[in-house]
């Protein structure tokens, strides 16, 4: 009697937890599922380069894999005394291509170091991915 109790026992704790035949397979709604980092945009980058004493050429760049669109905001950012950044200027342009180059010249600036921020979203059905990128070269007017 003692074996079979602790059998019905055993066999009841099993069957709550879930492990054993009475458990019932979970099946994943894929449209839910969100898409991984970085499945949307493959690359991104930004050079900022002067044209004369009081002006700079900053170059966007950025690329994807099947976007409905991407939206590229270009920031001319100068530091200031302590070491941080300050946007100064700001231009954004929609772009309805996988690849995208965006060039601005910004002009009548003061003397100082300027780098350029690129910020991207991209669109892909009803997923969007963003990422920034901050060019590695500055520039001293």
């Amino acid at each position: 009697m003692k074996k079979f109790i602790s059998a019905l026992i055993a066999g009841s704790i099993l069957a709550l937890s879930g492990a054993g035949p009475a458990a019932q397979p979970v099946i994943a709604n894929t449209a839910d599922i969100a898409e991984p980092m970085g499945a949307l945009i493959t690359s991104t980058n930004g050079t900022i380069s002067a044209n004369s004493s009081t002006s700079v050429h900053c170059t966007s760049t950025a690329s994807g894999s099947n976007l409905t669109k991407m939206e590229v905001t270009q920031t001319l950012q100068r530091q200031s005394s302590d070491g941080s950044w300050t946007n100064r200027y700001s231009r954004m342009k929609t772009f309805y291509s996988d690849s995208v180059k965006y060039e601005n010249d910004f002009g009548s600036l003061t003397s100082g170091t300027y780098r350029t921020k690129t910020f991207v979203k991209a669109y892909r059905g009803g997923s969007t991915e963003t990422r920034t990128h901050y060019s590695p070269k500055k520039v001293t007017l």
